[in-house]
């Protein structure tokens, strides 16, 4: 059993579609573990006086 899908990718036990269940459950497992960073990530405003690159993209948008 998966330790991320709890049981989840027991589907796959007969050996039909082994390959496909394995790969959904390590992209399940990121998921989790990105939705968890995310929860614990903050915004912060940073003018573009301090981001150069930042600044570029923006003037380069508005022509």
């Amino acid at each position: 059993m998966c330790y991320f899908c709890n049981g989840l990718c027991l589907i796959g036990e007969d050996g039909f579609g082994t390959r496909k269940v394995a790969s959904f459950c390590k992209l399940f497992g990121r998921h989790i573990f990105l939705k968890r960073s995310f929860n614990s990530s903050e915004i912060i405003h940073i003018s573009r006086t301090h981001n150069s690159k930042a600044d570029s993209l923006a003037r380069s948008a508005k022509k």
